[in-house]
């Protein structure tokens, strides 16, 4: 009987109503399956991220290294050079 008219729901109807938990079912399963594919996307392009930061602190330090090392080259190339004018 249908709720609101009183009469009897046609076939399809029940059948589709027969089939409303299976089918909820289904797309929350593929929801659930769905969602841990994006987690897992993200959690790569997080870890790539650490990983691309970590890389551009090396880079930084490198880079640090080598202009405190050209400014100590510099700084003692002026010393002897000063040395030779003095002599």
């Amino acid at each position: 009987m249908d709720r609101h008219t009183g009469e009897q729901a046609p076939l399809w109807l029940k059948q589709v109503r027969a089939q409303a938990a299976s089918l909820k079912q289904q797309a929350h399963k593929a929801s659930l399956e769905r969602e841990a594919r994006f987690r897992k996307i993200d959690e790569r392009r997080i870890e790539l991220e650490r990983m691309r930061i970590e890389e551009q602190k090396l880079r930084e330090k490198q880079l640090i290294r080598g202009i405190g090392l050209g400014l100590l080259i510099i700084a003692v190339a002026l010393t002897l050079l000063t040395i030779l004018l003095q002599i």
